[in-house]
């Protein structure tokens, strides 16, 4: 593409039509936007449990409340039926936020509502299965308890006993009364559905208007956009070469691409472990990482990751990093994460600083964190080299 092409090619983009339409709706002010909050599972589960509650100045009454309920109670995983809804006495209703380091607790007479919220961080450290047991030794026997995962994509909780409903339902339920209720609702409160609503849209579920205009607008700029990208360096992408050369310089093999991800293996270990995985781009079974925009870009962590690839040379993997981690039990059902070190990392402030003194900071973290590590993940695996060679080979 030369100037020129380029030049035509930026006219007829900002004469586009969808591309003003799309600037106007970035724009439009959003309260949850404006106070930063779209992505903070807290804030989330703060305003659906003030919906949930009745008694708040929301003016919905029992309207959320109600909705939600059907979407919980209609689950065959709960011994109560949709009928007692209605019949319910919710003038002594509870809703109650970090009890028992539960999200949402709802307290209705003879039921409870535990749910355990997900936006972008995942289930960890065995999180359903302790609140399950820890909400059945305090509740005990008696009340009907409905366990709750609630995630983006209705995503499978790892103990069967959860109700796995997806911010689809929630989207719905918040739809439902804007359209059925629009001009009853107190116009403060209005406001707050629709802002929540578009940030679920365009934000959480990537299904809002936003979306599918920047989808219709990328295919009719491609070329263009495309061309632009290429130029596009922020923080994160300005901060990856820097890490990219100390796994290089190490001699060791980078691995698939990951957004705020360094991934790698060593040499040794890339020549024998096998590549039966579709959980990355590489395929690989195997790989060390390193994630320096962890916890919003605020944490720096290096870990051990086993994805679900087959199930020989995952079992061959489990038992090497079980010597080598004895006391430490990994997170995942299907992957399995070894987490080794987390500590406080800010690549917003750390980008701004002088490349010798990025280059200091990873030079200590590699002595002091991920080289012990992968000596001894390596010399471990290393010890089922035969096994894996045989997967390996045998690979189709």
């Amino acid at each position: 593409m030369d100037k020129t092409d380029l030049e035509t090619a930026y006219m007829k983009f900002i004469s586009d039509k969808d591309v003003s339409k799309m600037e106007l709706l970035l724009d439009k002010p959003n309260i949850f936007h404006a106070l930063k909050i779209v992505q903070q599972e807290v804030r989330h589960s703060n305003f659906l449990a003030w919906l949930l509650n009745p008694s708040e100045n929301h003016g919905l009454g029992e309207l959320f409340l109600k909705r939600f309920l059907r979407t919980v109670l209609i689950s065959s995983k709960v011994k109560t039926s949709l009928i007692e809804i209605e019949e319910l006495n919710y003038d002594v209703i509870e809703v109650r936020r970090e009890f028992l380091n539960i999200d949402i607790l709802i307290e209705i007479e003879n039921l409870l509502i535990i749910v355990e919220n997900k936006i972008r961080s995942k289930e960890h450290s065995n999180q359903l299965n302790r609140y399950f047991e820890d909400a059945k030794k305090h509740f005990g026997k008696e009340p009907v308890i409905a366990f709750v995962y609630l995630t983006i994509g209705g995503d499978e909780p790892s103990n069967e006993s959860y109700i796995s409903i997806s911010y689809d339902n929630i989207e719905k339920i918040i739809s439902d009364i804007l359209s059925v209720y629009y001009d009853r609702l107190n116009p403060s409160i209005l406001m707050y559905l629709k802002d929540y609503l578009h940030i679920l849209k365009n934000d959480i579920m990537d299904n809002g208007e936003i979306n599918e205009l920047s989808r219709k607008i990328y295919k009719n700029h491609k070329v263009l956009l495309d061309k632009l990208f290429e130029f596009k360096l922020d923080n994160v992408s300005y901060f990856r070469p820097f890490l990219e050369k100390k796994v290089t310089d190490s001699s060791w093999v980078l691995g698939s691409f990951g957004r705020g991800n360094v991934r790698f293996l060593t040499k040794e270990l890339d020549e024998i472990i096998p590549r039966r995985s579709s959980g990355w781009s590489g395929n690989e079974s195997f790989l060390f990482e390193l994630n320096y925009t962890y916890d919003r870009a605020k944490k720096i962590r290096f870990f051990c990751t086993i994805t679900s690839g087959d199930d020989e040379t995952k079992e061959i993997l489990l038992k090497a990093m079980k010597s080598v981690f004895p006391d430490y039990k990994p997170s995942g059902s299907t992957w399995f994460t070894y987490i080794n070190n987390i500590q406080n990392f800010k690549v917003d402030e750390w980008s701004l600083k002088e490349p010798i003194e990025i280059q200091k900071f990873i030079d200590n973290y590699w002595d002091k964190v991920v080289i012990d590590i992968v000596v001894r993940v390596e010399e471990e695996i290393l010890k089922y080299k035969d096994e894996l060679l045989r997967i390996k080979n045998t690979q189709i």
